[in-house]
Order: C-alpha cells, then structure tokens, then sequence
C-alpha cells in the first residue's frame, strides 16, 4: 500500500483581469478629504480628490462624508458620491501584491462618476 490517490476535478474559475484605461464599475466604501475607495470585485480603487471633476465638492458636514455637485447651468443634476453609491471609473494605474489588488482610477472624464439608479 502506497496511500497514493489520484483524482479528476472539474471546476470553473471567475478570474479578473485588469488593465490600465480599463473603465470599471465599482461601489464606494469610503469617502474622505482625500477622495474615496471603491471596491471592484476583488480589486480596491482609490480615486483622488484631483482625479474628480472640479464641480465635486467634498462635505464634511453631512451625517456621512460625501463629494456633492452643486446646482449650476454647466451641471444642472445634483450628484453625490457617498459610501454605497455605485461610482463608474478609468483605471490609471494598478499595483499588485500576494493577495490584493489596487489601483487608481479617474471620474474627470465624459460618462464616469456616480451612476443613476444602479
């Protein structure tokens, strides 16, 4: 006796694969003076505060810290982007460790930012 076993496995794998200027969807889990972090399945971005339109403005007088847009002829929809806020993003730039990845992304581009009802 050996105590040599051999086994047939199938399985299926959901892999991620990111790549710079790839657009992103994303949920936001944290929001500070600095700009906030959104996750992305297993991937975490950051989107700095520079990386915003400048019509975002942060509000730390709220009950939660959120960047608000405020009510102008240029931007005519008041947006939040808050924790739990569904955010679409570009990616800038990416990091990889062991067990995690980041990245950096940007909203200062047409169609990126908060996204209506999702």
């Amino acid at each position: 006796m050996t105590g040599l076993a051999e086994f047939n496995v199938v399985y299926q794998a959901l892999v991620m694969k990111v790549f710079k200027n790839m657009v992103v969807d994303g949920v936001v889990t944290q929001v500070n003076q600095l700009g906030f972090w959104a996750d992305i399945g297993p991937l975490t971005m950051f989107v700095a505060e520079k990386l915003l339109p400048s019509y975002f403005k942060f509000d730390s007088s709220a009950a939660t810290a959120a960047y608000i847009t405020e009510f102008s002829e240029d931007n005519p929809e008041v947006q939040r982007i808050e924790k739990g806020i569904a955010v679409r993003a570009r990616i800038i730039g990416i990091r990889t460790e062991a067990t995690e990845i980041f990245c950096v992304g940007t909203i200062k581009e047409d169609y990126l930012g908060p996204q209506p009802g999702a």
